[in-house]
């Protein structure tokens, strides 16, 4: 119920939709959030973007808002998900959170313009009530057609997960999808986790390489080179060569 809180909640993720400009806001409250020190130093630098004085000004809530762009709107919501509930999911539904935009403006921190997510769902566009204020059809209209639709599903990866929960420092969090990368790791995904992300995160990164210097020669017995496609990454010198470090000083070691 917190999570869909349209009333209460005072703090905005935004992303861009498909790649467009347009903005989408996942809403939640800075009091849930700011129990990780990390996000509450987040919440803390930001200026506030609104103070809604709709009731005693006394006690207005400040709403404050953060552009996200390297992270995927399904692994914010996960992570949203576990930080209300404890609950870690990567399959994601969208109708269980507040998620909105201000049809056919920019993305604004205003709680007169936040909208449910029915609003967003090609199906159900003809809704016209605005949950915040009770706005009339007439002033909340459904997306234009040429805009990109918005899947009521999606579904996040432990990768981005993984990213996004060490970017926040939820250690427990991280340490759960650390456990299902490494589960999932195999020959053929090994080279793709280290050098795609893992290579940045010391203690995942020691799990992978060894686990790719354990498969060095299996790896190597295709016929084509396997690190070609990292040809030009900046790290695969050094990644190869702890790699080649690992497995000889396992050979000396029988």
């Amino acid at each position: 119920m917190l999570m869909k809180d349209l009333a209460t909640q005072d703090f905005a993720f935004t992303f861009g939709l498909n790649g467009s400009a347009r903005n989408v806001g996942l809403w939640a409250h800075q009091s849930i959030l700011a129990q990780k020190p990390a996000l509450a130093r987040v919440i803390e630098k930001l200026k506030v973007i609104e103070g809604d004085t709709t009731t005693d000004p006394g006690s207005a809530r400040s709403v404050k808002s953060t552009h996200v762009t390297e992270y995927t709107l399904a692994s914010y919501c996960s992570l949203v998900r576990y930080l209300y509930t404890g609950d870690i999911a990567l399959e994601i539904d969208l109708s269980d959170f507040a998620i909105g935009y201000p049809p056919n403006k920019p993305f604004s921190p205003s709680c007169k313009n936040r909208i449910d997510i029915d609003i967003l769902l090609p199906l159900k566009s003809s809704l016209s009530t605005d949950l915040s204020s009770g706005a009339s059809s007439s002033e909340s209209t459904a997306p234009k057609l040429n805009e990109p639709p918005v899947e009521s599903r999606m579904v996040a990866t432990w990768n981005e997960l993984f990213k996004v929960a060490d970017c926040y420092q939820v250690t427990e969090l991280r340490q759960y999808c650390q456990n299902k990368i490494v589960k999932d790791l195999g020959e053929a995904t090994s080279l793709d986790v280290l050098f795609g992300f893992a290579y940045r995160y010391s203690d995942l990164k020691a799990i992978v390489i060894q686990n790719v210097a354990d498969n060095m020669s299996s790896l190597y017995a295709v016929s084509q080179d396997p690190l070609i496609a990292y040809a030009d990454h900046p790290e695969k010198f050094t990644l190869l060569s702890e790699a080649l470090h690992l497995m000889f000083k396992a050979k000396t070691q029988i």
